[in-house]
């Protein structure tokens, strides 16, 4: 990501002073300093001592539940449809969707419409284009690829009828591929593994421990990870990193697991990297919140009731980088979120007794710099990615609760997070809304621009933006009736983009539900809603994959 030198592009709000970092000392009167202290002893001794204290939950409170991928479970009673290849072909009319009426709504109970009016734009075709990089998805518990050349799509797995796919993952090369899946036939509903050797068709049946959460495999397609729910680590695998801070297995929680490596091609070689577990502290429930692998597949990092650990590929010796700060600080409470591509930072949301923010960790160290506007109390839309090069990061930062922003997009340094440059920042209405921001393979940022029907800004599609802060038009995007619900107004569609940012897929925010492919290269856009019918956890395949 190249540092921006120019003037960041301005629709309605002043630009913020980019030299304010949160957190960031300033001088005050002996006065303040005094009235400080009184408040943070009675809050500590409220928090001790306050059996009635009720803490509120927010986008990322620690009493939050971590958030958990629960694709359709699959049902006993009927049998899963056989997967059919599907032609790139549309021969049916699509099915009309609901058009939104314009009957003007009273002020305070306005409605979001199920469907909002898809672009005249859009194209129904006998044919679809060439795609940038195969894409992945999940339907009617089968495993399927749209290949790029277009042709059919495919069902990776050739798996009995009774077999239903969950959920799966890729190596960033995109040989080695792993999935769960539940046997209808067994009498334990629990998940099984299989890797996917997609150069040369092997395949490694896994039957894991206890019920497994989490799970990836590592680049080489060597080891297999995954948290194993429900299972405790054998006293030969503890090390003193096991029982800090608390020898407890399971102190005050009601989640805990160890996280295993198997390999692959020995499925007896099974190593044990941490053990993740709950805590209960001042009504405070801190989770087991799952774990993520490092870019190179030589490290995992968790974060746990007792705070963010570190542990070795396939060795172990788990250690304790940061523990949790809640004892002297009303904020301080680590989550698990993603590494940098260069291994050297995690990206972690970082919760408090009312919402939270995110910050990034030097994995050397453990120390935490926030990251300016990803503040989410009260009802705040935050994204947060890592650019291309993973120099920096795209923070996108829009405040609903009062439904008229302000909406914010910034670039923002790794090496020093608040010397964030500004590139859109707007209110509502305004010329541009941007929301899922993506660093293209060209230097520009693709987002999309979600308006109203009533709104006097541009109109509703995908835009790019480039250093220069020229905009350009791609391609529409639905327009949709204003939603402001008590005060609240929502987005209403999320973009899937492939790893270079050529083409995106478009879905409902609320059911995840296809609807749109489109390309950066051209405006036209496509109707997919009946090719993709019923499908769901979409993957582009990373770049630079191996060609099958």
């Amino acid at each position: 990501m190249k540092p921006r030198t120019n003037t960041a592009m301005q629709f309605a709000l002043p630009r913020p002073d980019s030299g304010t970092v949160r957190g960031k000392k300033q001088p005050m009167s002996n006065n303040h300093t005094i009235l400080i202290v009184l408040v943070l002893v009675c809050g500590s001794m409220c928090l001790a001592s306050c059996g009635h204290l009720t803490l509120l939950t927010s986008p990322r409170s620690p009493l939050s539940p971590p958030p958990m991928d629960t694709p359709p479970q699959p049902s006993t009673l009927l049998p899963p449809l056989t997967p059919t290849l599907m032609p790139l072909t549309a021969t049916a009319t699509p099915t009309a969707m609901r058009q939104p009426t314009q009957t003007p709504l009273p002020p305070a109970t306005p409605t979001l419409l199920p469907n909002p009016t898809l672009p005249p734009e859009v194209i129904a075709p006998q044919t679809y284009p060439a795609l940038p990089a195969d894409l992945y998805f999940i339907r009617d518990g089968s495993l399927w690829r749209w290949p790029k050349e277009g042709k059919e799509l495919h069902p990776v797995v050739h798996e009995p009828q009774a077999i239903q796919v969950s959920a799966y993952q890729l190596t960033p090369n995109g040989r080695y591929l792993v999935y769960t899946f539940f046997d209808l036939t067994s009498q334990r509903a629990v998940r099984n593994m299989r890797v996917l050797d997609q150069l040369t068709g092997e395949s490694f049946l896994i039957f894991p421990a206890g019920n497994p959460g989490d799970f990836t495999i590592t680049p080489d397609g060597r080891y297999v990870i995954y948290l194993a729910w429900d299972v405790r680590p054998t006293i030969s695998a503890k090390t003193p990193g096991w029982s800090h801070p608390s020898p407890a297995p399971n102190p005050g929680g009601n989640q805990y697991g160890t996280i295993l490596a198997v390999e692959v091609q020995n499925i007896n070689r099974e190593y044990e990297l941490g053990y993740c577990t709950s805590r209960t502290e001042y009504e405070w429930e801190l989770h087991c919140d799952g774990f993520a692998l490092s870019p190179d597949g030589t490290k995992i990092a968790f974060s746990d009731g007792r705070g963010m650990w570190l542990s070795e590929v396939p060795q172990g010796i788990p250690r304790l980088i940061a523990p949790h700060l809640y004892h002297s600080n009303f904020c301080g409470v680590w989550h698990m979120h993603d590494w940098s591509p260069d291994g050297k930072y995690l990206l972690v949301d970082v919760g408090c007794f009312e919402g939270g923010y995110s910050a990034l960790m030097a994995v050397d160290t453990g120390e935490a710099q926030e990251i300016p506007h990803t503040w989410s109390y009260p009802n705040a839309y935050v994204r947060t990615s890592w650019s291309r090069g993973g120099e920096g990061l795209l923070v996108n930062q829009i405040n609903f609760e009062s439904g008229n922003g302000p909406a914010y997009l910034f670039e923002v340094p790794t090496a020093n997070p608040g010397q964030m440059t500004m590139i859109i920042s707007a209110t509502w209405p305004g010329a541009v809304w941007p929301t899922e921001p993506y660093e293209l393979s060209t230097g520009r940022i693709g987002f999309l621009n979600q308006q109203c029907l009533d709104s006097p800004g541009m109109k509703p599609g995908v835009y790019t933006i480039g250093e220069d802060d020229s905009l350009e038009f791609i391609s529409p995007l639905p327009a949709m009736p204003c939603y402001v619900s008590e005060n609240i107004r929502q987005t209403w569609g999320i973009s899937v983009w492939s790893p270079e940012g050529t083409a995106y897929l478009y879905l409902a925010q609320d059911d995840q539900r296809p609807l749109l492919l489109g390309r950066i290269d051209r405006p036209a856009i496509w109707d997919v809603r009946e090719l993709l019918a019923n499908a769901y956890n979409f993957r582009w395949q990373p770049s630079g994959a191996s060609q099958r």
